[in-house]
């Protein structure tokens, strides 16, 4: 199905869950190209609350900007190429006080997912929602290169 992009405001959901970011993108204007998680079972329910939209349950570890851009490409065919957000709340238990904060939790590195398909993609914004502890020092050795590369590239905000 195409459908148009026209003056549109093309957002990427990643970690899109069943959809709570998205409710507040979408009420903003945003158009959700495609939203991407490796959980079928949320999925069912963000289709259930997205009914329109492109799903994509993949690791996020295998997805690739080209991917992406073929999924957006193929659901409008007159999209310009721009994407104006990609947003997303990488995996938070390995950062999160309520857990272990453990440094070697392998669900932290899905930070740097989410940093390299921004850099990949290029859009004109990009929000990544965590919790207050991934800001922990402990945790700089997964973080402050992610922070460096990006603010070659954009303004950061926290």
């Amino acid at each position: 199905m195409n459908s148009t992009a026209t003056n549109k405001k093309i957002a990427i959901s990643l970690f899109s869950g069943v959809g709570g970011l998205d409710l507040g993108f979408e009420a903003a204007g945003f158009e959700i190209a495609i939203a991407i998680d490796n959980n079928p079972i949320v999925l069912t329910t963000y289709q259930h609350n997205f009914p329109h939209a492109t799903v994509l349950c993949k690791d996020i570890r295998e997805v690739t900007a080209q991917e992406i851009r073929a999924c957006i490409q193929a659901k409008y065919a007159d999209w310009d190429g721009e994407i104006h957000t990609v947003f997303g709340g990488p995996p938070c238990q390995g950062f999160s006080v309520a857990g272990l904060q453990n440094v070697e939790d392998e669900r932290n590195s899905l930070v740097g997912e989410f940093v390299r398909l921004v850099l990949e993609l290029n859009p004109l914004a990009a929000i990544m929602e965590n919790v207050p502890g991934i800001k922990n020092q402990k945790f700089g050795c997964i973080t402050a290169n992610l922070q460096a590369v990006l603010e070659e590239h954009y303004f950061l905000s926290k």
